[in-house]
């Protein structure tokens, strides 16, 4: 046991997961006040989406063990990376629908590119099961 535990000490100075916990962190703050703006605030789709974060945070820390001791940190990365551009999306997407300003070039290029970038994230996690 002791074995699977001490790689979970490194990752105390990891950026990778500093990120994954602002963004989701963004993520919700920015959730809740578009349920405030749009005034559709829902408690179980509020817990919903923490749970969802929590989750999102959890299971990274759960598997890095296995990772670090499979020599596979890589794979762990683009997992991580993979979770951190969807808060993001998500993040955007919230801001954007409480009509808050956002470049028109940017907001064009998520609308055309999102379901190509779900796509090849789940192609990148596809090769990196296999």
């Amino acid at each position: 046991m002791g074995d699977y535990l001490t790689p979970l000490i490194s990752l105390q100075h990891s950026d990778m997961l500093a990120v994954l916990i602002v963004v989701s962190i963004l993520d919700i703050i920015l959730g809740y006040a578009k349920a405030f703006t749009l005034k559709i605030v829902d408690s179980s789709v509020g817990t919903a989406g923490i749970l969802k974060h929590i989750l999102m945070v959890s299971v990274p820390l759960l598997i890095y063990p296995l990772f670090f001791l499979g020599n596979a940190l890589a794979a762990w990365n683009a997992f991580v990376v993979s979770i951190i551009a969807s808060n993001t999306v998500s993040a955007m997407e919230n801001w954007v629908q409480m009509g808050l300003p956002f470049p028109d070039g940017f907001k064009q290029y998520l609308r055309n590119n999102k379901k190509k970038l779900q796509q090849s994230l789940e192609s990148q996690e596809k090769k990196n099961n296999e």
